[in-house]
């Protein structure tokens, strides 16, 4: 204990000591440094978190993608094939990878699925000129797709 209050006047003491002025100036310093580094500390925390949140969602995205691309193309089977002069379908739907996120300040407030890019169709009827037609612009507008994009075929009997 004596030791300690030694040490003590020999800090605030003037003798080479710091003074009391000092020793205030120094703290104030410290508090300040703190202080301007606790928010830096947070938002590396918040990017780390985000980076990991991502690395961790990162593999489920792949399922999500196949499921999305292979029911988008069973329901365009199921419609086409309903369709008059039209009978059994096969559809191949070319998709972006993966989910787009939609960032609002540095997080993830929604994600949307893959766009697609085009889209190949195999059926029976496709040889008729307006069966091509309609087909060619039916799916133009669901798929909001340009023509070129829609890809037409006879499918073997």
């Amino acid at each position: 204990m004596e030791q300690e209050k030694g040490m003590l006047e020999k800090l605030l003491g003037k003798e080479g000591g710091f003074g009391k002025e000092k020793l205030v100036v120094f703290l104030l310093v410290g508090v300040l440094l703190l202080v301007v580094a606790i928010p830096q500390k947070e938002q590396k925390e918040q990017a780390t978190f985000s980076q990991q949140k991502a690395q961790d969602t990162a593999p489920e995205a792949e399922p999500d993608y196949d499921q999305y691309k292979k029911k988008l193309e069973q329901e365009l089977e199921q419609f086409l094939s309903q369709m008059e002069g039209v009978g059994r379908t096969k559809v191949l739907v070319i998709m972006e990878r993966g989910e787009k996120e939609v960032l609002e300040d540095r997080t993830v407030v929604a994600k949307k699925p893959p766009k697609v890019q085009g889209v190949f169709v195999l059926c029976q009827g496709a040889e008729l000129g307006q069966n091509r037609s309609k087909l060619t612009r039916m799916l133009s507008s669901i798929l909001n797709l340009e023509s070129y994009q829609v890809q037409l075929g006879k499918i073997r009997e």
